[in-house]
């Protein structure tokens, strides 16, 4: 997690008298470093699922495999988790795969079992985080036995489906990637990205 000061401090980790504003900016700078060297060291791997590649990112050392799988929307790249991978692989094999284009939950839970299925040797312990903790949930629904243990933070449980409204039919007319394109501005229009690791 990027650190943040409120306040300038005399001595310490930023060093004396350094404002606010310095002290901000050292830390983007740090956190940044620290998502560079991760790519760097973490390069993709691909997978096929009915004619679909996908990638994912496997790394880390233990006799244990953590599946982080991917936000349920597909909103955040695999590679957004950079902070739980680097926490967790000194002591697992890490698979943190991308979400699959499809609208079906069976779908995405297969291409996640896939992915196991080629990088583990056994059951593996799930660890999803806000919208991954949904499809973590989405996969252990489906396949139990795949699933050593779970961890979920900050999350839900996947809801019943809701009434059909004339909303509802409208977002099903509009194609999914253009969905995804105008949430994404949405989403983004207010962050400052030039200084966002």
């Amino acid at each position: 997690q990027a650190r943040v000061a409120h306040a300038p401090v005399a001595c310490g980790e930023f060093g004396a008298d350094m404002s606010v504003e310095d002290q901000n900016t050292q830390s983007l700078q740090e956190e940044r470093a620290i998502y560079d060297e991760f790519i760097r060291t973490h390069p993709k791997s691909h997978l096929e699922y009915r004619g679909q590649t996908f990638e994912y990112i496997a790394g880390g050392h233990g006799s244990h495999t953590m599946l982080i799988p991917p936000h349920i929307s597909s909103l955040f790249p695999s590679e957004m988790g950079y902070r739980p991978i680097l926490g967790f692989e000194s002591q697992f094999r890490i698979l943190a795969p991308a979400l699959i284009e499809t609208d079906s939950l069976d779908d995405i839970a297969a291409a996640l079992l896939q992915v196991i299925d080629k990088q583990a040797t056994g059951p593996v312990v799930l660890f999803g985080q806000s919208g991954s903790g949904i499809t973590a949930q989405v996969f252990f629904r489906r396949y139990p036995r795949q699933v050593a243990g779970m961890i979920l933070v900050n999350t839900v449980a996947p809801g019943q489906p809701a009434p059909r409204t004339p909303l509802f039919a409208l977002f099903n007319l509009l194609p999914a990637p253009l969905l995804k394109v105008i949430f994404k501005k949405k989403l983004m229009k207010a962050l400052d990205l030039a200084s966002l690791p």
